[in-house]
């Protein structure tokens, strides 16, 4: 319980509905002031939105969340990195992993993934990716005794970043490593430290265009239930999670939470308590109606399930 956070995204007036989603480990919750239909999780593209360029907070807890909350085991965290010219635009260097991923998609069917853009210390963008398969990882030695991780994959990104005869980038400009955290939890954390330690560096002076710091493929966090309910059948529900909450706190000696049940939030650790504790108190008339969300959802929830 020493790990739950939440992060409150206000709304401007108290709404009759609740958008309510439970994920792997996390509890989300959205309200409205009119009723909406759920809407099926997108991929890495997103519609019109302001210059971005920093990462902030709000993203890394988007990010965060996300792999906390994914159902997929990941095997592979991948790197993938320029040479000395390296492209000055964001908006370049996204198409770059777009090409990559695509690729991936079309060798690997169904795959699942979610990469991250940062800068080096010397300034010059480059990615990460984590991926539920595993590419080739020959670790081949060419006729000078370098070593490729994967000799297949290394042209594929030297192809696509206009670097094919470097061979320097060949050998260099993918690195494959394995995830022994499969836990989803822990690998939250791991980027969650590994995107602080590296958030001092910027890219280098007269790179413009940085756009997301990040992405996934479709159906990387698919909810394991989601549906939109009356306000009144469900913030009794709510307080009743935080009520759980705020005990364990007390018993550990830690600060009380300061919740609403009027505006949205995400609340990390709470499927157990829901499961756990909340929904085997609930009244058969209220788990009828839990099962039997509003109207017109995507897809029907099971919430006590």
């Amino acid at each position: 319980m020493a790990g739950m956070s939440y992060q409150f995204q206000p709304s401007k007036k108290p709404g009759g509905f609740i958008h309510f989603q439970v994920g792997e480990n996390d509890v989300s919750f959205k309200c409205s002031e009119k009723y909406y239909k759920t809407r099926k999780e997108t991929s890495e593209k997103t519609g019109t939105r302001g210059s971005i360029v920093l990462f902030s907070n709000k993203s890394k807890h988007g990010l965060r969340h996300k792999i906390r909350n994914t159902q997929h085991t990941f095997k592979q965290f991948i790197t993938l990195t320029y040479p000395a010219k390296f492209p000055m635009d964001g908006a370049t260097a996204k198409q770059h992993i777009n090409n990559f991923t695509t690729r991936m998609r079309q060798e690997f069917p169904g795959i699942q993934y979610c990469w991250v853009f940062e800068a080096q210390t010397r300034g010059a963008p480059h990615f990460h990716i984590i991926i539920d398969t595993e590419l080739p990882n020959e670790n081949h030695q060419d006729k000078d005794g370098e070593y490729f991780y994967s000799e297949k994959w290394s042209k594929i990104w030297s192809k696509i970043t206009g670097n094919a005869e470097n061979k320097q980038h060949l050998r260099r400009g993918l690195r494959i490593d394995p995830i022994w955290r499969s836990d989803s939890k822990k690998l939250a954390n791991y980027f969650a430290k590994y995107y602080t330690k590296n958030e001092q560096k910027e890219f280098t002076a007269g790179f413009t265009n940085i756009g997301r710091f990040w992405g996934t493929s479709k159906g990387f966090c698919e909810p394991r239930s989601e549906g939109v309910y009356r306000a009144e059948d469900l913030r009794w529900m709510l307080k009743l999670c935080f009520h759980y909450a705020n005990l364990e706190r007390d018993r550990k000696g830690l600060k009380r939470y300061r919740y609403s049940t009027e505006a949205g939030c995400s609340l990390w650790d709470f499927r157990e308590i829901l499961f756990g504790k909340v929904l085997p108190q609930m009244p058969a008339s209220a788990s009828v109606r839990l099962a039997m969300p509003y109207q017109g959802l995507s897809r029907p929830p099971t919430i006590t399930s």
